[in-house]
C-alpha cells in the first residue's frame, strides 16, 4: 500500500493548487472589476480629470477635461501638462506638482484660473490627490477641475452692484459737505474710478457754447491709454456733461460699462442737488446784502450812491462781481 499513500499525497497537492488557482482567478477577476469600475468613474465624471506621471505628462484624461480645454486623448498624451491646460499657478512653487515632487502628501484643493478652449479665462475648483507607490515613492497625481465660471460670474456681479451702491450711498453722503460743485466731481470720479480700476478720469460739464468745462480729472490721458470710457451726464434726455475714463491696459467689460451708465444718473442728480443748494445759498445772501444795503443807503439803492467801500462788500458777500449789481 505504500503506492497508495502516494497517489492520495499527489491528489492532495492537485486539489490545493486547484484551489490556489481558483483563488488567484477569482482575485484577478475582481481586480478587473474594480479596474474597470475606476476606470468608467473616471471617465464619466462630471468634473474634468488628467493623470499625470511624476514628470507633468498626460497618462490619460476623461471627457469633460477635453470639453474644457478642447484638446484630444491622444494630442493631450503628448503634451505636458501645462501645455494643455495652462493657468495661474503653472510654472510656479504652487503648482501641485512641483508640490508633490517636494514631498507633500496633502491633498490640494483651491479656486484657479485656467485658459480653456478658444483662449477664454475659466474659473475652475482644482483638486488634486498624489499618488504613491508600494515604497511611498511619488509617482503622480490625479487633478480634477469642477468648472465654476458661471457661478464666479454671479457672484462678481452681486459683488460689483454691492460696490456700486455703496458707492452712490458715499457719494450722497459727502456731497453734504463739499462747498462746490467741484468738490463734488472730485468725490465722485474717486469713486468711479476705483470701481473700475481706471488710472485716468474726468468729469465735466457743457458750456452755452458746447464746450466742456472740466469740473475734476485726475491722470494724463494723452499717452499709455489702451481703452477709454464716455458715460454722458443727461437731464430730461439731453447731455449737459460727461463721465469719462481710461485704462492703461485692459478693456472695459459690459457690467463696469452698465455699472457706470447708474452711477452717471446718481452723479447728475447730486450736481443738480449742489447747484440747487448754492442758488439757494446765493439767493439768501442776495436778501441780506439788500437788506444790509437799505439799512446803509436809507433806501436808495442806486449804485451810483454806493462808496467803494460798500461796493465791496456786496461783492465779498455775495461772492460775485460787480455787474451783478447793476
Amino acid at each position: 500500500g505504500w503506492w497508495f499513500w502516494h497517489v492520495l499525497r499527489f491528489a492532495a497537492y492537485l486539489f490545493t493548487f486547484w484551489l490556489a488557482l481558483v483563488s488567484y482567478r477569482n482575485g484577478e477577476r475582481e481586480l478587473q472589476r474594480a479596474h474597470t469600475e475606476l476606470d468608467l468613474l473616471f471617465h464619466t465624471a462630471v468634473d474634468g480629470k488628467r493623470h499625470l506621471d511624476r514628470q507633468g505628462n498626460h497618462l490619460r484624461i476623461n471627457e469633460t477635461f477635453t470639453a474644457l480645454t478642447g484638446v484630444g486623448e491622444s494630442e493631450a498624451l503628448t503634451r505636458r501638462c501645462e501645455e494643455v491646460f495652462r493657468g495661474e499657478l503653472c510654472e510656479s512653487d504652487e503648482c501641485p506638482l512641483r508640490v508633490y515632487q517636494g514631498g507633500s502628501r496633502e491633498i490640494i484643493t483651491r479656486e484657479v484660473v485656467k485658459q480653456g478652449a478658444g483662449g477664454q479665462a475659466i474659473t475652475c475648483i482644482l483638486k488634486a490627490v498624489p499618488l504613491h507607490d508600494e515604497d511611498g515613492a511619488f509617482q503622480g497625481l490625479i487633478e480634477s477641475f469642477v468648472d465654476v465660471s458661471d457661478r464666479k460670474r454671479s457672484e462678481d456681479a452681486v459683488k460689483a452692484q454691492n460696490q456700486l451702491m455703496a458707492a452712490i450711498n458715499q457719494l450722497f453722503r459727502e456731497a453734504l459737505t463739499c462747498e462746490t460743485e467741484q468738490e463734488v466731481a472730485t468725490v465722485a470720479l474717486g469713486q468711479a474710478r476705483e470701481l473700475t480700476q481706471s488710472a485716468v478720469g474726468w468729469i465735466g460739464v457743457y458750456r452755452d457754447d458746447g464746450s466742456l468745462e472740466p469740473l475734476a480729472e485726475h491722470g494724463d490721458r494723452s499717452q499709455g491709454i489702451a481703452s477709454f470710457l464716455e458715460i454722458p451726464l443727461t437731464r430730461d434726455e439731453e447731455a449737459v456733461g460727461v463721465l469719462g475714463l481710461a485704462r492703461r491696459d485692459g478693456d472695459y467689460p459690459p457690467v463696469q460699462r452698465a455699472a457706470m451708465e447708474t452711477f452717471a444718473t446718481a452723479l447728475q442728480e447730486v450736481l443738480q442737488r449742489k447747484r440747487t443748494e448754492l442758488l439757494v445759498q446765493r439767493h439768501a445772501a442776495l436778501e441780506a446784502a439788500q437788506a444790509e444795503l437799505g439799512k446803509r443807503t436809507r433806501g436808495d439803492l442806486s449804485v451810483a450812491r454806493l462808496s467803494d467801500r460798500t461796493i465791496a462788500y456786496l461783492c465779498e458777500r455775495l461772492d460775485a462781481p460787480l455787474d451783478l449789481l447793476y
